[in-house]
């Protein structure tokens, strides 16, 4: 740990402590993907899980009936639709990850503005009043 690090820790108050704490861990793949399920955005998020496992059942069916379809016309159609579901599927997928990825860059972005909040705080303690 830098000279920095340890200025920053000695100067973290006890609330201060818990926040920090909580931002600077590194999540895995489980706490990142629920992270997605908390906040303003919640029920939207929740509404493309449940449309991705829609769309998954629904892509499941029509490889059935393509395998069960004996005309031409009818493997084509079911072909479409299975086409159609797992392009959509990839889509609101897509949209999850960058949601992840959106959640991370943010909580980086709350970790270094405490550090700099609280740099701030010991440098101002620390400095004669002649020099503010």
């Amino acid at each position: 740990m830098s000279k920095i690090d340890e200025l920053i820790n000695s100067a973290l108050e006890q609330d201060d402590k818990a926040l920090f704490e909580k931002l600077s861990g590194d999540m895995n793949l489980v706490d990142m993907a629920a992270s997605v399920f908390q906040g303003k955005m919640r029920w939207l998020s929740i509404m493309i899980t449940v449309w991705i496992l829609l769309l998954t059942l629904i892509a499941i069916y029509c490889a059935v009936q393509f395998f069960a379809a004996e005309a031409t016309r009818e493997l084509i159609m079911w072909a479409v639709a299975f086409g159609f579901c797992m392009m959509a599927i990839m889509a609101l997928k897509l949209w999850f990850w960058s949601e992840i990825q959106k959640n991370a860059v943010l909580r980086e972005v709350k970790r270094v503005e405490l550090q700099v909040a609280l740099l701030h705080q010991l440098v101002s303690a620390k400095m004669p009043a002649s020099q503010a």
